[in-house]
């Protein structure tokens, strides 16, 4: 990361208050689909295409199981 922004993480997060990015130290690294409010930040992306944070969460999304309710087995 080269440079300091403020970014919308709430898309992955939840969380609702921008954060900062900046290179060096753990706030240097910015999630794909997240969104910069302000100023300006160049990343380096590390991850290969179909290994992302969305990808992996999407993966456990689509693979979990649902126990169905006792109303859906009564029917």
């Amino acid at each position: 990361v080269e440079g300091v922004a403020s970014v919308d993480e709430s898309a992955i997060t939840g969380e609702s208050a921008p954060v900062i990015r900046e290179s060096g130290g753990d706030r240097s690294a910015v999630t794909g689909g997240t969104k910069v409010l302000s100023d300006r930040v160049v990343i380096k992306i590390t991850t290969k295409p179909g290994e992302t944070f969305i990808d992996r969460m999407i993966n456990l999304v689509e693979g979990a199981s649902r126990q169905k309710t006792p109303n859906e087995i009564a029917l």
